[in-house]
């Protein structure tokens, strides 16, 4: 697996807002097709969700559960857990969409939402 997504991985378990947006290009566009009002661009909005998501699951944990690699592209699978402030866990799960989104090492898209996102990592 490459270096960036073990530097991502260390500083979203570090709760590490200023490292983990260091991963995100300043103009990050996350669309999610089946939530269309979730849409938004720039790091600054990707900063104040994982702050809102830091600040809520104030034990967030991220994971890598697999991976593989194919030229400049990697392959992950994440698993997200904790406990919302009121005691309830966190993970999350949803349905499967198309996302895309553009990082600083590259360009990756969400192909299924669930506690077990699956996601690509194209580094440049």
């Amino acid at each position: 697996m490459p270096e960036v997504i073990d530097r991502l991985v260390v500083a979203m378990n570090a709760h590490d807002l200023d490292a983990a947006a260091g991963f995100f290009h300043e103009d990050y566009r996350s669309e999610q097709p089946a939530h269309p009002a979730r849409a938004f661009v720039g790091r600054a909005q990707m900063r104040a969700n994982w702050h809102a998501m830091f600040a809520g699951v104030p034990d967030f944990h991220a994971e890598i559960c697999r991976s593989a690699q194919d030229g400049d592209t990697t392959w992950t699978e994440w698993r997200w857990s904790g406990t919302r402030l009121r005691a309830v866990p966190f993970m999350p799960t949803g349905k499967l969409d198309d996302r895309q989104h553009r990082t600083t090492a590259g360009t990756y898209e969400v192909l299924a939402d669930t506690c077990n996102s699956s996601q690509w990592l194209t580094e440049k």
